[in-house]
């Protein structure tokens, strides 16, 4: 995500429901990914996004960021018990 550029970000949205409206606004605002990332709830409502849409776009965020997370680890787990195994047969 923190790549993302401002289409990215716009297309995110859009994909997980944000009102054209507050898309316009963080598209105005030129959100990129790094930006979205860090942003809190209140800081995207003082850039003009309506609390209900602010609020759908920071849990669309963390649950993606959390698969993501969640992916990374799972890669790592497995890269790791691979290696075991082979190390011990």
């Amino acid at each position: 995500m923190e790549d993302w550029s401002i289409n990215d970000v716009l297309a995110f949205a859009r994909e997980v429901g944000v009102d054209d409206e507050e898309i316009a606004v963080l598209k105005k605002m030129k959100v990129t990914g790094e930006a979205l990332q860090d942003s809190s709830q209140i800081e995207l409502e003082r850039i003009g996004v309506t609390f209900g849409q602010a609020k759908v776009l920071i849990r669309a965020r963390d649950k993606f960021l959390h698969r993501r997370f969640t992916a990374i680890i799972d890669h790592v787990l497995l890269f790791c018990s691979c290696h075991l195994v082979s190390f011990l047969f």
